[in-house]
């Protein structure tokens, strides 16, 4: 359960703020007119955001959520597959185990290919 805090302000204004246990408020922002929001720097700086970045929202409990977007090319959305991205861990595992063989001309890895 939340725990709500009211927050006093010079000239009679309050705030209430809550605490979540899975949650840290890192900074604030005020909601201006026609309904634009400056992402604060340091939540700018953690996620890495920059300028013209894609920025999508939800809204789940009661809350609005905002997450970056990364758009891939069309063309190469085949990197992306599932079946691809096996394909690189396999062959992240060989490089790191040292199951890999350098050749010195194309005669070589050509014999190296039939004898397997």
């Amino acid at each position: 359960m939340a725990e709500a805090t009211l927050n006093h302000v010079n000239g009679g204004v309050s705030t209430v703020e809550t605490e979540h246990s899975d949650e840290k408020i890192i900074a604030k922002s005020v909601l201006k007119k026609k309904g634009q929001l400056t992402i604060p720097k340091e939540v700018r700086k953690m996620l890495d955001l920059k300028e013209n970045d894609e920025l999508e929202f939800s809204v789940a409990g009661g809350k609005i959520i905002l997450r970056p977007v990364i758009t891939i090319a069309k063309d190469q959305m085949w990197f992306w597959t599932k079946e691809w991205q096996e394909a690189e861990r396999e062959a992240d595992s060989d490089i790191e185990h040292g199951h890999v063989h350098s050749f010195t001309d194309v005669d070589d890895a050509i014999k190296f290919l039939k004898s397997e």
